[in-house]
């Protein structure tokens, strides 16, 4: 739904945070099936082992949800809208805690319409937090190795108007 909205109304906003989602793989015409109308700041996380949205694409969820594109093809396409696909990412790798199941790797594009994406290393479908959420095994294993608020946040001050 993010980003449909950011797609469709992108002229009403400044910038969007998705977590464990892909773009449609076959989009019918309309939302999600062209770029936005302007270029918009978006952030990005995906889980390599999220068992509901699928890193590398195909069916979502127990599979009826429709099909997507990848995790990468997700952010290769908004680094065309974006047009950041010239620009050489900051890359960082993070690994706090041992346990989660891999470390985030963080990837700042930045532009006039920057892109931040991070990749959760066997991460599941919950968005990464210091602070253990309740495991939900249909979700797979939470990645605590970097606050999914704190990206968004790092993101939107960037695009906040001077005071």
């Amino acid at each position: 739904m993010t980003f449909r909205y950011a797609i469709e109304r992108s002229n009403r906003v400044a910038g969007v945070a998705i977590s464990a989602a892909n773009l449609p793989a076959n989009p019918l015409p309309g939302p999600c099936s062209g770029p936005p109308s302007r270029v918009v700041p978006i952030l990005m996380q995906h889980g390599t082992a999220d068992p509901l949205m699928p890193y590398d694409g195909g069916p979502v969820g127990v599979g009826t949800g429709g099909r997507v594109i990848g995790a990468e093809g997700t952010r290769d396409r908004w680094l065309i809208y974006n047009g950041l696909t010239s620009v050489t990412p900051q890359t960082e790798t993070v690994e706090i805690d041992p346990n989660d199941g891999g470390s985030a790797v963080l990837v700042r594009y930045v532009g006039i319409a920057p892109l931040y994406w991070s990749r959760l290393n066997g991460g599941g479908h919950a968005s990464s937090s210091r602070v253990a959420l309740v495991s939900e095994p249909a979700f797979g294993p939470q990645n605590r190795d970097v606050e999914f608020a704190e990206l968004a946040w790092e993101l939107f001050r960037t695009q906040l108007p001077p005071a």
